[in-house]
């Protein structure tokens, strides 16, 4: 009996020391993009005003858009980085002045971009017009 406690004991330490070292990776990796965009944009639904924003990765297929002015989460899949440079960019499809949509975020040296999950209500205005790419510097914060 001894000998059973002993070793579940020893299991419950491995197992929080795995723990803290996944959540102390996890935060390592927590990528972070800081980006003034000079046009409000729709992120999902949800439309932001132009301004200073962060955008971050807290995890594979999610992003989570913070600015001064209005903030939202969205998921995302990941896709490949075609752009050799590899710098990091936010590129939005602009359907018309007052319809732009962020499309893409791109980190700094990552082979692979977080691509935005289209909207109903973008889905909507693609199948009456034409996007055209606008494309946001942005830099790693």
């Amino acid at each position: 009996m001894k000998h059973a406690t002993r070793v579940l004991g020893t299991l419950a330490v491995v197992m929080m020391t795995s723990l803290t070292m996944v959540t102390a990776l996890q935060a390592q990796n927590h990528i972070q993009l800081k980006a003034n965009i000079p046009f409000d944009f729709y992120v999902g639904d949800k439309k932001l005003p132009a301004g200073n924003y962060i955008v971050t990765q807290p995890g594979i297929g999610a992003l989570w858009v913070i600015g001064d002015h209005g903030s939202t989460p969205i998921f995302t899949s990941r896709v490949s980085n075609r752009d050799k440079s590899m710098e990091p960019m936010l590129i939005f499809n602009k359907y018309t002045p007052d319809q732009v949509f962020l499309s893409e975020v791109r980190w700094l040296g990552n082979p692979m971009a977080a691509k935005v999950q289209q909207s109903e209500l973008e889905q909507d205005i693609a199948g009456n017009a034409p996007a055209k790419r606008v494309i946001a510097a942005a830099k790693n914060r």
